[in-house]
This record gives structure tokens, C-alpha cells and sequence, in this order.
């Protein structure tokens, strides 16, 4: 390859770059764009998870991590109380010292009433490693996240508490947020229990999409509209969260948008599935689009998939024109294009040849 050749190329090449670089050329509001998700635990949970709230929920989640040797003091939930063992082993006692073991990637769940208190220990048998638990807690009217029991029953093991006061515990909040839905779940099986966050740039937006089970949302920090199909949409704040009950029969289709021109809309996630354990099943054909994304942004490459479970990459962001702002663009680029070549023929007006 000559010169001329070489230099040929490398104009349609910065051609190429600027045009499809350009935000304009992908088609506004449908499709994925900005979002990033990163997966905090995954555990399979073999208890059914059946609760009911009346009214406006408070969720939480958070992480506690027990040290060698560690445990909590004796204690109970005053509402629904999901565990994910993210690292690590963990024992849970019951008063008569009988207790199930959890290591890594399983869980368990306590439905938390108050009336018939479940009154337990969690104890880290191992002699090195912290045990780390990812919670999702779920509360009406009493908000606290446990209540020691008292009196105290006796230990069950050795420790330098005696095994009854907390030991080597340290609490993480995570996420906490007012959920007006209510939440609503009864499983019939055994559950695949997942927490996760979700980011969304500036102007991004998840594609239309809906999930196959519960999903509970609560927004750590940004602001994020939720669209229906028809274009209506509510707007949840830091601190406030949505639940979706999540089904295939009669899905429910939706997109979440960051409207924001600075700052990332950051949600905390759990998802429950039993059978299909997809978190979000993207809808085919997707919607129209109800919002124009954001505008210029660096150099997007072509969209993972269209899933908001495809995983921790960040995806790229879509324009903000439409058909015609993207038309504009293309025929830009293509002068462009054109004037690069006048330049490198330096005005002789011969076609080089790439042959």
C-alpha cells in the first residue's frame, strides 16, 4: 500500500470514528444505554418466602460480617428477614443448641413475626475468615432490624462472650428506602435470591423490559423514572423504592431512566426467582420511546445485549436525535469523507486507486 492509499484509508477510517461515535446515529430512548450492573451476592434459599406487608414497607439492605469465632447475641426480627451467605460459613443456632450450617452461595429466610418470636444465633465456627452476610429486611411498623431476646437462653458454645452476647460483629449498611407499593411474596419452591446494583448515567436508561419474579428496588442515591408503555412514568428519589411482584403470564414492561443531566441514579436490587432465573427478560419488539437519551457522549461501542441483568460491564450510551439527527450526522460524515479526499489528492481530482 502507497502513501496516497494509506492516507485514503486513514480518512475513512476518522470518518468512520466521527460518524458512528456520534450519539445521534443510535436511535433515541429504546434499547439499553449507560446502565452497569455488579452483582453484590447470589445464595440459593431451600426455605419458601411468604410475606405480606399492609401498607408502605421500610427495606434495607445491608452486610454483617462475623469474624473467627464470632457471633450475635441472641435475637429475633420484628419482620421478613433475607440472608445471602456471601463468604465463608456460618451456623445458625436454635434456643434447644440445634443449628444449620450455610456456607457460600446458600441462604435462608425468617419471616419474622413478633407474636411467635424465632429466637436464634449466628455463630462463625471456622478458625479463619470472616463469614459475610448479604440481608434484604423488610419492616411495617417496627423498624428495627432485630430485638435481643430477653431473657437470654444459655450458650451453646465456647466463645469470649460466653456465646451469648455479640462478638466480633460489625454491620454495613448498604441501602434503605420507603417502598408505597407494598410487598408481596409467596414462593413455592426453593429460591435463587440475588442483590445487586445498578447504575445509570446521566440520560441512560435500561431497554423495556420485564422480570420472570419479585423484584424489590430501593434507590441509594440519583433519581430514576420508571415508564410504562403508555408513557406515563413515576419518579422515585434517594431513599424511596419500587416492588414488582414480577411474572411472565401477564408481564409487567417497563423502562427506567435517569433524567438527571449530572450524577448516576444507583439502585440497590433484590431479586427472587424459582424457575426461570433470568433477573430481566428484554421485550421483543421493543416499545417506542417515551424520552430522547442524553445527548454527546465518548466514544460508545455497539450495546452487550439489551438485558438490564447483562452483568458488571458498563454499557454504552444511545443518542439523542433520532432518525433525523442521526441523517444530519450521516451526511457530515459523508462530506467529510469527501473533503478528506480532495485534501489528500491534493486537488487533481484523479480517484486513487486501492487496487
Amino acid at each position: 500500500m502507497n502513501r496516497l492509499q494509506r492516507n485514503w484509508v486513514m480518512a475513512m477510517a476518522m470518518a468512520g470514528v466521527m460518524l458512528f461515535h456520534s450519539p445521534a446515529v443510535f436511535a433515541g430512548g429504546v434499547g439499553q444505554h449507560d446502565v452497569a450492573r455488579v452483582e453484590a451476592a447470589k445464595a440459593g434459599v431451600a426455605d419458601l418466602v411468604d410475606t405480606k406487608t399492609n401498607g408502605p414497607a421500610e427495606v434495607t439492605t445491608g452486610f454483617v460480617s462475623i469474624a473467627p469465632g464470632g457471633h450475635t447475641p441472641w435475637h429475633y426480627h420484628p419482620g421478613p428477614h433475607l440472608v445471602m451467605v456471601k463468604s465463608g460459613t456460618v451456623r445458625v443456632y436454635e434456643t434447644d443448641c440445634t443449628f444449620k450450617t450455610y456456607a457460600a452461595g446458600q441462604g435462608f429466610y425468617d419471616a419474622g413475626p413478633t407474636d411467635r418470636p424465632h429466637i436464634h444465633t449466628a455463630y462463625n465456627a471456622e478458625a479463619a475468615g470472616d463469614a459475610v452476610l448479604a440481608i434484604t429486611d423488610i419492616r411495617n411498623d417496627d423498624k428495627r432490624l432485630t430485638i435481643a431476646a430477653d431473657p437470654r437462653p444459655g450458650s451453646c458454645f465456647a466463645s469470649t462472650a460466653n456465646g451469648i452476647g455479640n462478638l466480633g460483629v460489625t454491620r454495613t449498611e448498604d441501602a434503605k428506602g420507603t417502598v408505597a407499593d407494598g410487598v408481596a411474596v409467596a414462593t413455592k419452591t426453593a429460591t435463587e435470591a440475588v442483590l445487586g446494583h445498578i447504575s445509570i448515567g446521566p440520560g441512560g436508561h435500561t431497554a423495556w423490559h420485564h422480570h420472570p419474579g419479585p423484584h424489590l428496588v430501593v434507590v441509594k442515591s440519583g433519581t430514576v423514572r420508571v415508564y410504562e408503555t403508555d408513557c406515563t412514568f413515576k419518579t422515585y428519589a434517594a431513599g424511596q423504592g419500587f416492588y414488582d411482584p414480577g411474572a411472565t403470564d401477564h408481564p409487567h414492561i417497563h423502562a427506567a431512566y435517569n433524567p438527571q443531566a449530572t450524577g448516576e441514579a444507583v439502585l440497590a436490587v433484590t431479586d427472587l426467582r424459582e424457575t426461570d432465573k433470568r433477573l430481566a427478560i428484554a421485550t421483543e419488539p421493543q416499545p417506542a420511546s417515551c424520552f430522547a437519551a442524553a445527548g454527546a457522549a465518548a466514544a460508545p461501542a455497539l450495546p452487550a445485549s439489551a438485558s438490564e441483568a447483562t452483568g458488571s460491564a458498563t454499557l454504552p450510551r444511545t443518542g439523542a436525535g433520532g432518525p433525523p439527527l442521526a441523517l444530519a450526522v450521516l451526511g457530515l460524515g459523508l462530506v467529510a469523507v469527501g473533503a478528506a479526499a480532495r485534501l489528500l489528492l491534493g486537488g487533481s481530482g484523479r480517484r486513487p486507486s486501492l487496487g
